[in-house]
């Protein structure tokens, strides 16, 4: 049994040796048959990293932001170059514009393109409502009153689609002021008023700026006029300019406003001062207001009370009648037959002439 072992291992041995030369006669590789040699990996070349160039920005403020005032006419050109950009192809324009809950304005604006149109933001960047007239083509602010919302800086913008290739778009822009609001009127008015009447802030020239101003702002309410009336007769002694505003004023169905001084009793004759000069013998102080066939004698402590109120139709004849040296504006009436008398503040015959004349214009006799 043992030598049966033996010759197995015998045997084994004698297996594996004849094999071996076999594997060796095939080239000497102990590799399996069908493996391919592996080649050497070659070293990789370093990659030269461009540099990222960023996308051009989609939205940039414009070049500059120049301020507008009312009524200023501008010609410029939306450009993709300088012009703001809201986003790719939509640029804009921008303008400063001071303004106020007071002012009543539209805003015109002409340009070969119909795309374009105009905002307005205010100092926060909240987009007001505008609406364009089909009629007139201007914009006007779609805001409750069509006013701005109150006093400060606003931003007025004309916007578009520009193509680079097309180039700069031009276009005229005018904001026209059309008036105040009555109160915003009112409030400037009352304003001039107390300063002119304040000895510390009272100043004629400063006066006369403010109120050629505010009707240049507004020419259609006749408070202004009327106070350049008064300040043109009695503190520039300019009767030219004072009847232009007086007749302004008038016009707008306002009044032309005289200071006068009359007798309380009807028919008393003005007399002879001890200087040698005529006046009434109780002087009392009022105002003479002309207006369209209206005319109304009042208190100048109280505006409210007057000393009489007519009509043309109740004014028989109207004249100046000279005592000595002082000129009178008779008024005759059918009711009155004493009529009534009033000396102008200045006591000059310019001033008689002036009032005579806006009483035969404006409250013509007709009895």
């Amino acid at each position: 049994m043992k030598e049966q072992h033996v010759f197995q291992a015998i045997i084994l041995l004698l297996a594996i040796g004849c094999a071996a030369p076999q594997v060796c006669g095939q080239g000497g590789d102990a590799r399996l048959p069908g493996t391919p040699r592996s080649k050497p990996k070659p070293t990789p070349k370093p990659v030269k990293e461009e540099p990222v160039v960023p996308p051009p920005p989609s939205a940039r403020a414009p070049a500059n932001v120049p301020p507008i005032a009312f009524n200023q006419l501008i010609t410029a050109g939306l450009d993709p170059q300088t012009s703001g950009q809201i986003k790719v192809g939509i640029y804009y324009d921008e303008y400063t514009l001071k303004a106020s809950d007071a002012d009543i304005f539209t805003i015109f604006l002409q340009t070969p393109n119909p795309g374009l149109t105009v905002q307005i933001y205010d100092a926060a960047s909240r987009g007001l409502p505008t609406l364009r007239d089909p009629r007139s083509g201007e914009f006007k602010l779609d805001t409750q009153g069509g006013t701005l919302p109150g006093a400060g800086e606003y931003r007025v913008r004309v916007v578009g689609v520009v193509t680079e290739a097309g180039g700069a778009i031009g276009y005229t822009l005018r904001i026209n002021r059309t008036g105040l609001t009555e109160a915003g009127y009112q409030e400037r008015l009352q304003s001039i008023i107390v300063a002119f009447n304040s000895p510390e802030t009272k100043n004629v020239d400063d006066t006369v700026a403010r109120l050629e101003q505010l009707v240049n702002d507004d020419d259609n309410q006749p408070g202004g006029y009327e106070l350049l009336g008064v300040i043109y007769l009695y503190h520039r002694n300019d009767l030219t300019k004072a009847a232009a505003a007086m007749e302004k004023a008038i016009k707008l169905k306002g009044a032309a406003v005289f200071r006068v001084t009359y007798d309380p009793v009807l028919g008393r004759r003005p007399q002879k001062k001890p200087d040698g000069q005529y006046d009434w013998v109780e002087s009392k102080n009022a105002w003479l207001r002309v207006q369209p066939d209206h005319l109304v004698l009042a208190d100048v402590t109280n505006d409210q009370e007057s000393v009489f109120a007519l009509t043309g139709s109740q004014i028989k004849e109207v004249a100046v009648v000279k005592t000595g040296t002082l000129s009178a504006i008779s008024l005759k009436t059918p009711v009155q037959a004493k009529g009534y008398a009033f000396c102008p503040g200045t006591k000059g015959q310019g001033e008689a002439d002036l009032i005579l004349r806006m009483l035969r214009t404006y409250v013509p006799p007709r009895l």
